[in-house]
């Protein structure tokens, strides 16, 4: 009767929750073993609930921790989009610029085309106009040389209209009308030898000037000429911009490409994160109700029980007080 009395109380122990009570009696035979098997449950059970309890506390520390890890996460991935749309909303201004640059480019090209034209028709006029002015120069050499013939004649009539003189003043009387012409003869020729000397006076200075004019343009088409050649360094080194600006349009295209894949990454890893944190927010209170209905429980008190290490995954030992320490938290 005692040791029917002693299980049913242990049982009834059990039953309201109570794992702190063994079958003590002395007991043999079968009942031995009947206690043996109860004390036996009542330990394992002990056990079980200490680590439920151990493993769900370190469940709840590990998901609170995941918790705040992935909201830092979150919140790092939020400054992270907001410092992309900087860069982007940056590189979209750049390419802006980059476009400007392409149609200033292309305006300064076509002037450099046209001022190009212009200095060629120049190039080409200068050259009609030096070919003109050493034409003139031939002409005012071949009318210089008509002028001394001029003044040869003239010389040559002076001398005739002497010796016509002479004639006449040795014909006396019969020769006083022959003298009066060959004198309006020597007046004439006097006259042409001045006109042909100050003609030749003139046709001098003007080949002087002709020839100044000549240095002149020549020095000019020479400036022309370094002009066309500077204005066709200046169209390929604008050429060079122009290629270069449409490699970098080309190259700020990828990268704002670029960007927007990595924004979409963001976002997505954003949107992980909070899932992740809300997932083990939940998780954390699945692991406190769990521990709730474990802290019903009343433990034995024996010296030693067992719970999982959470760094070793294995069995380690602590104390009653702090099995019950979990259970109360």
């Amino acid at each position: 009767m005692i040791a029917i009395f002693n299980i049913n109380q242990v049982m009834g122990a059990i039953k309201a929750g109570d794992l702190s009570q063994n079958v003590t009696a002395n007991l043999s035979g079968d009942f031995n073993t009947l206690k043996e098997s109860i004390n036996g449950s009542i330990d394992m059970l002990s056990r079980t609930i200490v680590q439920v309890v151990t493993n769900s506390n370190q469940v709840n520390i590990g998901s609170q921790e995941l918790a705040s890890s992935a909201q830092a996460l979150a919140s790092g991935t939020t400054e992270q989009a907001a410092s992309l749309e900087e860069i982007s909303s940056s590189m979209n201004e750049v390419d802006a610029k980059t476009k400007a640059n392409d149609e200033n480019t292309f305006q300064a090209k076509q002037l450099i085309t046209k001022s190009q034209e212009v200095v060629d028709d120049g190039n080409q006029q200068m050259g009609t106009l030096l070919q003109s002015i050493n034409e003139i120069k031939d002409t005012s050499y071949n009318v210089s040389k008509i002028i001394k013939d001029i003044d040869e004649i003239a010389f040559q009539t002076n001398l005739l209209a002497l010796n016509a003189a002479v004639e006449a003043a040795r014909a006396g009387k019969y020769g006083k009308g022959f003298a009066v012409v060959a004198e309006e003869v020597r007046n004439l020729a006097a006259r042409s030898a001045e006109a042909a000397k100050n003609t030749a006076d003139l046709i001098n200075s003007s080949v002087s000037e002709v020839e100044k004019g000549v240095e002149k343009a020549n020095k000019t088409a020479e400036v022309l000429s370094a002009i066309s050649e500077r204005t066709k360094k200046v169209n390929d080194i604008i050429e060079e911009i122009s290629t270069s600006s449409a490699e970098q349009r080309n190259g700020i295209r990828e990268i704002n490409e670029g960007l927007a894949q990595v924004n979409q990454v963001i976002q997505n890893n954003s949107s992980i994160s909070e899932e992740t944190a809300s997932a083990s927010e939940e998780l954390a209170q699945q692991a406190v109700s769990m521990q709730n209905p474990m802290s019903e429980f009343k433990l034995n008190k024996n010296d030693t029980q067992i719970e999982m290490d959470p760094e070793m995954g294995e069995p380690s030992f602590i104390s009653t007080r702090k099995i019950n320490q979990h259970l109360l938290q």
